[in-house]
């Protein structure tokens, strides 16, 4: 439980979060080394997250402040814990295990006045096990690559930040991937990130880092986001493309049959690439509420295709197409049974037609209402890029 506000508090500007499970031998060591450096505009923050051994006596006899979880619920729980509970306006995180310098606390928390975040970055590979080397350049790379984001270390477990910005971030992550969610979304609020080189020390104690098993859970961590933060590469433009080629198709069917290697492409054909377009239209329209609602609900940014969406003028030219598939549709249908009228009612078989006429049809229908949807978000999307555009003084 959170202990009530007093006088104290309104000394504390920064809390440093210790999370620890079962850091029994390391976490004496952190306190300590915090304690030689820190005054008292600092409140130190253990959080033992239902650890079995003397973890918890061991900072309650340092005399810092002390939470503690009924059961093991990871690193990412937590930190969330002393975040929700800190008193200071910036939270700083450290490890219990001794590996990072507890000397450079109060470098980040000189640097965070004029920072929103700031991030400690390895020097080198050392003490490093080598898997854990390789799996923290391949999510630096992704991260970078997929989120833009400046960060040299976004595993380092040595950074501090507003709390404020922390609570904005909505975390949700249990484990280890704490950092990775922090990292990507920071990248998308805007934070300007400074980083400081630190030494990296040996591990007191026994590692709770599984390798294969947490790094699983860091690559879903960084795919999952690119659902909410990057809907355009996901599903939009592969929505795209997959639509234009099985429009093609449809269109080259509708003039006949088509060998291609060996391969007969007819009817079946035509069937499997309306089912395909339908697919990518589906998907256009998915990654652009995506984006839309992580614009709204979760501070990403809007790219060039939210603001194409979010245009009225766009808009009624895509409703324009919509109903512009309809008349087609209704034209061909018309067309087929003139066909058949004139054949005497007998049998007519002109399937790609056919095909391609109900495929118009419902994707004129669909056309339109998925923009009465996105309508939806749209307004909202443009009140917001007008709130931000517009300069007071």
């Amino acid at each position: 439980m959170t202990e009530p506000t007093n006088r104290t508090d309104r000394k504390i500007r920064y809390t440093v979060i210790v999370p620890a499970y079962n850091e029994e031998a390391g976490l004496p060591v952190v306190i300590r080394d915090l304690r030689s450096v820190v005054d008292d505009r600092y409140e130190i923050m253990v959080v033992d997250d239902g650890s079995g051994d003397g973890t918890r006596r061991a900072a309650e006899s340092a005399g810092v402040r002390v939470i503690s979880h009924r059961r093991n619920r990871g690193k990412g729980a937590a930190m969330r814990t002393g975040i929700r509970n800190a008193r200071g306006e910036f939270v700083i995180f450290i490890d219990a295990d001794g590996t990072y310098p507890a000397a450079m606390v109060p470098v980040i928390a000189g640097r965070l006045e004029s920072h929103p975040m700031v991030v400690a970055r390895r020097e080198t590979g050392e003490n490093i096990h080598p898997v854990n080397r390789i799996g923290n350049w391949l999510f630096r790379k992704m991260i970078q690559r997929l989120y833009a984001s400046s960060v040299f270390d976004p595993l380092s477990g040595l950074y501090g930040l507003r709390k404020a910005d922390c609570l904005r971030m909505d975390l949700c992550s249990e484990g280890f991937e704490i950092e990775t969610e922090i990292t990507i979304k920071a990248a998308q609020i805007g934070l300007d990130v400074d980083q400081v080189d630190i030494p990296y020390h040996p591990r007191i104690g026994e590692s709770k880092l599984r390798p294969f098993q947490d790094g699983w859970r860091i690559l879903r961590m960084i795919v999952m986001l690119m659902f909410l933060y990057n809907p355009t590469s996901v599903f939009t433009v592969p929505g795209l493309i997959l639509f234009f080629v099985s429009f093609t198709l449809m269109v080259v069917l509708l003039f006949g049959n088509l060998s291609i290697g060996g391969i007969y492409l007819s009817y079946h054909a035509a069937i499997f690439a309306s089912l395909m377009a339908m697919m990518g239209s589906q998907l256009a329209v998915f990654g652009s509420a995506s984006r839309m609602y992580a614009v709204l609900h979760k501070f990403a940014r809007p790219d060039r295709t939210t603001r194409w969406i979010s245009d009225r003028k766009f808009m009624a030219w895509i409703v324009g197409a919509g109903l512009l598939s309809i008349c087609a549709a209704v034209f061909l249908a018309v067309r087929i049974f003139l066909a058949w009228v004139e054949s005497g009612f007998s049998p007519i078989f002109r399937l790609q037609e056919a095909v391609f006429m109900f495929f118009l049809l419902s994707f004129g229908l669909q056309v339109i209402f998925s923009m009465v949807f996105l309508s939806i978000f749209s307004g909202e999307v443009r009140r917001l890029e007008t709130d931000r555009q517009t300069d007071c003084y």
